[in-house]
């Protein structure tokens, strides 16, 4: 009888970071159920908690490192015969792998050679689907605190190009049904700060109990009001041309960073105030989101959330100069460590380093 490799794709702010911090944190758990959660170096980020060697090891194929950040070891053949040996050793009968860029990151030609890799295994594929607008918001803020500076509006403007597949979900299922089958895929809704740890890990044992362990589903999203001023904060930073990107630098504004969050953490919005983009970004937003729900509920049998009428509310403009203000304040924004982070890219740049 063969073993199962269940391939959870994503998405991406779906609740991804809680199932695969559940799974680390539960292995022996995930054991005594009869799933391996694979740990072996090549393929898993011991730091990250998920699979992303495996991703990334794909993608250098095709000269794509963006996933590198500090470089993964292993060629793709290395990284798949690693698991392949940990799947082997492990008495296990069904393997979880997951990683959320497999759905934002894989191409067409990425799956073929995941399906052709592991193709000894009965595979499935886990995805879990997203109200389209609260994705994009939810990845925006991921972003901003990452460092993008770009607004709400400019983001949602880059989802509706047409070449933009990540919020294109009926999209991204296809490639992967097209290799795998239809019958292979378990899809899943997310709910705004909902828990899809059980629904996945029922995908492998039917009886996992949703009271076996502790869980965490704490969200990683900022406020409104904390977000403006972390993306003032980094738009200032690239405005001001005085910063490489290097590991140094990056490193010292990453503390900047981290410190700022701290304290625009105690800001509030009003009760009326978000972040959103303008009527017009999101009405031609809203067109995509619904051909792709129809798609979804058509093909694959999924009903997703319509989203919510295009209201007059524009406020991110308030909260920018809100933003402005706070920063204009604070000493984080002038603290030691962009200093540091300040003297040494221009270190670097009177020696040619980097050059």
């Amino acid at each position: 009888m063969k073993k199962q490799i269940i391939f959870h794709i994503g998405m991406e702010k779906t609740g991804t970071t809680s199932l695969q911090n559940f799974c680390h944190n539960n292995r022996r758990l995930l054991l005594a159920h009869d799933i391996l959660y694979p740990t072996t170096r090549l393929s898993y980020s011991f730091w990250r908690r998920n699979h992303l060697p495996l991703v990334a090891a794909y993608l250098r194929e095709r000269d794509d490192n963006s996933l590198d950040l500090s470089p993964f070891p292993g060629s793709r053949a290395q990284v798949v015969s690693a698991l392949h040996r940990e799947i082997a050793r492990s008495p296990a009968r069904t393997v979880l792998i997951s990683a959320e860029h497999l759905s934002s990151r894989f191409s067409a030609l990425d799956i073929e050679k995941l399906a052709a890799d592991f193709s000894q295994f009965d595979c499935l594929i886990a995805a879990t689907v997203r109200r389209h607008d609260s994705f994009v918001g939810a990845a925006h803020s991921t972003a901003v605190n990452a460092g993008a500076h770009f607004t709400i509006d400019e983001y949602f403007q880059h989802m509706s190009l047409p070449g933009a597949r990540y919020a294109r979900f009926a999209e991204i299922l296809a490639a992967w049904s097209s290799v795998f089958g239809r019958q292979a895929l378990r899809l899943f809704v997310y709910e705004n700060h909902g828990d899809m740890t059980d629904p996945i890990l029922r995908c492998a044992d039917p009886e996992f109990s949703p009271s076996a362990a502790p869980r965490l589903n704490r969200s990683l999203e900022s406020g409104p009001a904390s977000l403006s001023v972390i993306r003032r904060f980094n738009r200032d930073l690239f405005e001001s041309g005085d910063f490489d990107s290097d590991p140094i630098t990056n490193a010292l504004i990453w503390v900047a960073r981290w410190r700022l969050k701290a304290a625009a953490a105690k800001l509030r919005a009003g009760p009326d105030r978000d972040m959103r983009a303008r009527p017009e970004t999101l009405a031609r937003f809203k067109e995509i989101a619904e051909l792709d729900r129809i798609s979804l509920r058509e093909n694959f049998g999924v009903d997703l959330p319509e989203m919510p009428a295009v209201e007059e509310h524009v406020v991110s403009e308030e909260l920018d100069h809100a933003a402005r203000e706070f920063l204009a304040k604070t000493k984080i924004a002038r603290s030691l460590f962009l200093r540091a982070a300040r003297h040494w890219s221009r270190l670097r740049r009177s020696r040619g380093w980097g050059s």
